[in-house]
């Protein structure tokens, strides 16, 4: 079986797009912590792992920017 277009790697990366607009959805804890544990997993250069995830939830810090980020931005995500 050949894999088609849609399922190659060039394919995939191909239909990438950035993320600029968002549901008001809240995810759950669960969801929250299986989501960050797989890209822990993800490599980085030189396998230095040199990220960090922050998650803020409180929306009166997403609105001040507090969290260390621009309030402008932390304010449209859910």
């Amino acid at each position: 079986m050949v894999a088609s277009d849609h399922d190659t790697l060039s394919g995939i990366m191909q239909r990438r797009r950035s993320v600029r607009r968002y549901s008001r959805e809240i995810i759950s804890k669960e969801l929250l912590d299986e989501l960050l544990k797989a890209a822990q997993l993800a490599p980085s250069a030189g396998n230095l792992q040199a990220r960090d995830f922050i998650v803020v939830r409180d929306p009166n810090k997403k609105r001040t920017g507090s969290s260390g980020f621009p309030a402008a931005f932390c304010s449209s995500v859910p």
